[in-house]
């Protein structure tokens, strides 16, 4: 099995990208602006979470581990997840303030989400880098977009030394995994899930929701074993169609 890092290290280039793009163009774009930038991203993010669910045919699975996911989630605090994560690198790299805030906040918007996580999966499953590329061209957007928005856009570059071990770290456990359980097989209720996740994104950018998405993630740890019980309890029935 290839060790998923090709889609990691096209996604740090283009976030580098993003970052210097914002970096130059500081001076060109005022806080409206960059408000209407972040509600186009919004509603990119609804097309793709869209595009995801269209063709799914796991729904009962995506639903119920949605669900299971959720009260997961809410039990053991994930809501407090970046606090814990700004916490963490406040005491052990030893920085403060607006550039360590900056970092912090790119590195959350980058590589904690849905996205990434299907992405390393399809390409250590698949070697198909297709999400990974579309992540990446998000990702230098967000980087543009945080660039022009944070106090100090220093922090924002060094955001792309976090993703990148971040990320690596991701496909050291997805590779791992992988060789208990062949993970090509949930790819399916993964995206189910993983769309869920990206529309909550979405609905958070555009300012119609204020639930904490990771709250949903569990829902993709969950949905393997909610889609083997289903294929036990009902052997010989599809599951509810898109």
């Amino acid at each position: 099995m290839q060790f998923p890092i090709r889609g990691t290290i096209f996604n740090c280039l283009l976030v580098l990208i993003g970052c210097l793009i914002g970096y130059f163009l500081q001076n060109l774009f005022d806080e409206e602006l960059i408000g209407y930038m972040k509600k186009g991203l919004g509603l990119t993010l609804l097309l793709i979470s869209s595009k995801l669910f269209a063709n799914n045919k796991d729904l009962l699975t995506v639903l119920v581990s949605i669900i299971i996911g959720s009260a997961i989630g809410g039990a053991i605090g994930i809501r407090n997840t970046n606090a814990f994560i700004e916490s963490l690198c406040f005491d052990c790299i030893g920085i403060q303030g607006d550039f360590a805030q900056s970092c912090i906040n790119a590195t959350i918007l980058i590589s904690v989400g849905p996205l990434t996580i299907l992405g390393i999966i399809e390409e250590a499953t698949t070697r198909d880098l297709k999400l990974m590329k579309f992540k990446s061209f998000l990702d230098g957007t967000s980087a543009v977009l945080l660039t022009l928005a944070e106090t100090n856009p220093i922090g924002v570059f060094l955001s792309i030394f976090t993703v990148f071990l971040l990320q690596a770290f991701y496909g050291v456990l997805i590779v791992g995994l992988n060789n208990i359980v062949h993970l090509k097989k949930y790819l399916g209720v993964f995206e189910g899930v993983g769309a869920v996740l990206i529309l909550s994104v979405a609905l958070n950018i555009l300012h119609f929701d204020n639930l904490p998405t990771l709250i949903l993630a569990p829902g993709l740890i969950v949905a393997p074993f909610i889609m083997e019980m289903f294929a036990i309890i009902m052997p010989d029935t599809e599951q509810a169609k898109a």
